[in-house]
């Protein structure tokens, strides 16, 4: 996750310098502005980072399987969609002067929400018996690289 969320930020920085000298066609200045913006770049590397770390710290430390009510299974949706919520929140904070700061606050909120969202989330679950701790059996279906005989 790390390296590929690096790959991200570094193939931005390298489209945004080739593409920094070319002038856009008239029919696209209205969408020029916001498509060469780096924090939009950055927003994503970090929610691929979130992503990543939260899945390995979530099958590690949360693993869960829902076969509870509805209204469990309701419970842990509204709880991954706050971190839905905190996502689109982030994307609002940071000083509209500063394209760098506001690229790691942008980087920074996607990341933890998304974090948040694959790892939190499912331990808050187990925790308040919303979901069950996944069995020993599920988890080796799971992470087995041999297809099952037929």
């Amino acid at each position: 996750a790390v390296g590929f969320a690096s790959l991200m930020i570094f193939g931005g920085i390298l489209a945004k310098s080739i593409h920094s000298s070319m002038q856009d066609p008239a029919s696209w200045a209205a969408f020029a502005v916001k498509a060469r913006e780096f924090s939009r770049v950055t927003e994503q590397a970090g929610a691929v980072l979130g992503l990543g770390v939260g899945l390995a710290m979530g099958q590690r430390w949360a693993p869960f399987e829902v076969h509870a009510s509805w209204f469990r299974r309701l419970a842990c949706w509204v709880l991954g969609c706050g971190c839905l919520g905190a996502l689109y929140f982030s994307r609002k904070i940071g000083p509209a002067d500063s394209e760098m700061i506001r690229a790691a606050v942008r980087s920074a909120g996607a990341g933890l929400s998304t974090g948040l969202m694959t790892c939190v989330v499912p331990w808050l679950c187990l925790r308040w018996k919303l979901a069950e701790p996944a069995s020993p059996t599920s988890r080796e279906q799971t992470f087995s690289c041999n297809a099952p005989a037929l």
